[in-house]
This record gives C-alpha cells, sequence and structure tokens, in this order.
C-alpha cells in the first residue's frame, strides 16, 4: 500500500511540472498576443522562465537552495507575483489553512522547517517571516483569499513549522 501511495506522490509532483511548463507556455502565447509589439521582451519573458524555474526547484532542501532563491526574486517584484500565480494555479485548497499548509509543502521540505519557527525567537531556530518565502506565501494566500489576515496566515505557518519534527518521524516510521 504505501508502495502504492510512493508512486502516487512521484506521478503527481511529475505532472505538476509538465503541468507548470504548459501554464508557462500558455502564459507566454497569452502574453504575445496581448502585446505582439513589447519595447521590453526579454524583461516579461525572463521574469516567467525564472518563475518556472523557480518552481521547478520546490521544495527547498536546504539553507543554500533557501538563499539562491532569495538572491534571484528579492528585488524583482514581478517574478515573485508570477511565482505566487503559479503557486495558487498548481495547488489548491478548501479553505484558507489547507491551501497555506499545501503551499508550505510544496515551498519547504520537513527537514529545512526544523531549522524554522515563525518569529526566530527560540535562538536555535531561524525566523521564517523574514524569508522571501514568506513573502511569497502571503502573496499567494491572498490572491485566493483576499480577505485572510495577515494573523491568520503566521498562525497557520506557525503550527505548521512547529509539527515539522513530527512529520519527520511519521516518514521514518
Amino acid at each position: 500500500m504505501s508502495r502504492i501511495l510512493v508512486l502516487t506522490e512521484l506521478r503527481l509532483e511529475e505532472h505538476t511540472k509538465i503541468l507548470s511548463n504548459i501554464m508557462l507556455a500558455l502564459s507566454q502565447i497569452n502574453d504575445s498576443a496581448k502585446n505582439p509589439v513589447s519595447l521590453s521582451p526579454s524583461s516579461n519573458m525572463s521574469s516567467d522562465k525564472l518563475a518556472a524555474g523557480i518552481y521547478s526547484k520546490l521544495p527547498l532542501n536546504n539553507n543554500e537552495e533557501m538563499a539562491g532563491i532569495t538572491s534571484q526574486i528579492i528585488n524583482d517584484e514581478d517574478t515573485l507575483l508570477k511565482l505566487a500565480k503559479m503557486l495558487i494555479t498548481l495547488i489548491s485548497g478548501s479553505d484558507v489553512k489547507q491551501l497555506i499548509r499545501r503551499i508550505l509543502k510544496k515551498l519547504i521540505t520537513d527537514e529545512l522547517a526544523i531549522e524554522y519557527n515563525y518569529t526566530g525567537h527560540k535562538n536555535t531556530k531561524k525566523p521564517f517571516n523574514k524569508t522571501i518565502l514568506s513573502t511569497l506565501l502571503t502573496h499567494a494566500v491572498q490572491m485566493v483569499f483576499s480577505n485572510t489576515t495577515i494573523k491568520e496566515i503566521e498562525l497557520t505557518t506557525s503550527i505548521w513549522l512547529t509539527k515539522a519534527p513530527e512529520r519527520l518521524k511519521n516518514k521514518k516510521n
């Protein structure tokens, strides 16, 4: 039974990557149809490619990958928003909390999540709220559920991060 679940999860990841590439191509076709003559075609195309490239590298496994992605999108609001749109298009949730948990699962592995708590108050943990992923998560959630408060996102994220060791323990068993 667990073998079937693992195979299903691998297929889901593979299909998600394929769907991501298809959506990127459709977005580029749509953009070029709207703007046949653009003054800077490479900037729009490059942010689409960058967003798709970042999405394909998710979930992040370590702080080096986190630093790499942060350096790519820290000053690029367009790519950040495209990545947020990609997340909500490919990951859905029936309510705010489920959407937050599913996006977090796509953004970082449990192995990386155990190194963080939301505010970093414990001296052994890093603050998740200071990462670009926190900003990305907030943008994505508020695109779908515009009335969601920052506090609700913080609370759900904090709980998800706290439960990372438990999820890791369950995976090993």
